[in-house]
């Protein structure tokens, strides 16, 4: 589980991707689903990894957490 700071809370609600800033714990490794919680524990939405790779020959592309699931607020 990623607990999100108040900005991450805000972008899980839009659906948006989260990125590393917008969390307050590291992100599990390996993970193939991560529950995304608000500061207060409570569970906003399942994510599931994406980027963090690039080769030489092309652009880097940041880790994020995209809200797969996202439940009521």
């Amino acid at each position: 589980a990623v607990r999100l700071s108040p900005r991450g809370e805000v972008a899980v609600g839009h659906g948006r991707e989260v990125t590393e800033e917008l969390t307050l714990d590291p992100w599990p490794s390996g993970a193939g689903h991560a529950r995304l919680l608000g500061e207060d524990g409570r569970i906003l939405a399942i994510g599931v990894p994406r980027g963090g790779s690039a080769t030489a020959s092309e652009l880097p592309v940041p880790r994020t957490l995209h809200p797969e699931i996202v439940f009521n607020r």
